[in-house]
């Protein structure tokens, strides 16, 4: 799958090359994030295992090298950088692109070979993400299906109500796609007022207590000044002329 905004054309050659040395159980992933506000992030990962290093040893390259590449093709995003990420004894290549809105999310989409867009709503009240991935093209020509482990993620805001997905972590869902495969990942959501609020961070915004509770204590304040007042008026009226008691 050419994933042109996230992964060079460089990257991807050099990717499938990898695996049509037989480079085994490579995995590749790209995670979409998306928050109540309808931001959020997309990475692309590709994994390379113990296993993988070893291979990648005996064509002189290595996982830092095969991210520098992708770095230096040219064709990334602007402000999306190529990370590497230790994960125990695994080497990943990370390219993250972060997106303001779901248009500008859709835009993403739009630029990737092999995904197609049915449904992508964000209300109030839920999100309704509904799209088709193919893991097709020249890939399915030179690679074997069992020699690429796809993993289409998806982690939505508020609370899953349906999905189709193969696996579920919290609310980070996860679909398989074989080679030559066409996968539906549908999935939606409902959004509760405080997680719309919030923009989905399970709480209330930092401000919010300290704001409530600087109006309950001026309120309170007001109260005490306005009880002062009554008991003091009443006072002065009470010692007025001809109010005071008659002389023994």
């Amino acid at each position: 799958m050419a994933m042109r905004p996230t992964l060079t054309c460089r990257a991807l050659r050099l990717f499938v090359l990898l695996v049509g040395l037989a480079l085994a159980a490579c995995t590749f992933q790209v995670n979409t994030t998306i928050t109540a506000t309808g931001a959020g992030e997309l990475r692309s990962e590709i994994g390379f295992t113990q296993e993988d290093k070893e291979m990648l040893k005996t064509i002189a390259t290595s996982p830092d090298k095969f991210c520098a590449d992708a770095q230096s093709g040219g064709d990334l995003p602007e402000g999306a950088p190529v990370t590497i990420e230790e994960r125990g004894d695994e080497t990943w290549c990370v390219v993250t692109v972060g997106f303001a809105s779901l248009d500008e999310l859709t835009k993403v989409y739009s630029d990737m070979q092999g995904v197609k867009i049915n449904a992508l709503t964000l209300t109030p009240s839920g999100l309704t993400y509904d799209v088709d991935i193919s893991f097709t093209g020249e890939q399915t020509e030179q690679v074997g299906a069992d020699q690429v482990l796809f993993k289409w993620q998806v982690t939505a805001p508020g609370t899953i109500s349906e999905h189709n997905a193969d696996e579920v972590d919290g609310n980070t869902l996860t679909w398989n796609v074989g080679i030559g495969e066409t996968v539906n990942a549908r999935v939606v959501t409902t959004i509760s007022p405080v997680e719309a609020l919030t923009g989905g961070g399970g709480g209330l915004p930092n401000w919010v207590i300290p704001t409530v509770v600087g109006l309950c204590c001026c309120l309170l304040l007001l109260v005490a000044a306005v009880v002062v007042g009554v008991v003091v008026m009443r006072r002065r009226q009470g010692a007025a002329p001809g109010s005071a008691p008659p002389a023994a």
